[in-house]
């Protein structure tokens, strides 16, 4: 729930903006005037399968305050989803291990 009572969306983006906010606040980050959280959408991205993805960045930016960024299909949405997760990957074997099976499964198929 933001500020206003209205409910954020059950995202993952929600939950670890929510936790570095929270992390902030309890290792003394943050001061007690400081401003509420808020949530900042970087827009809705998915794999399709067959080297195709699609990405809708019509909501990005905060609540009310949105900007209009174009959507994208088919194999550069793949490759905007596939960075961006392999982004937000925090160790160094998960950062060499993902390349490895996307590359495995596009030689020899997924299970």
């Amino acid at each position: 729930v933001n500020e206003n009572g209205t409910p954020l969306p059950q995202l993952a983006q929600v939950a670890r903006q929510q936790g570095i906010y929270l992390g902030n606040i309890f290792n003394g980050k943050h001061k007690e005037n400081e401003a509420p959280f808020k949530f900042f959408s970087l827009g809705s991205m998915a794999s399709l399968g067959d080297m195709k993805g699609v990405y809708d960045g019509s909501t990005v930016g905060e609540v009310g305050n949105e900007t209009k960024v174009p959507a994208f299909t088919g194999l550069m949405a793949l490759m905007l989803w596939r960075f961006a997760y392999w982004g937000r990957q925090t160790s160094i074997s998960n950062k060499i291990l993902i390349p490895m099976h996307w590359f495995k499964s596009f030689l020899f198929g997924r299970d």
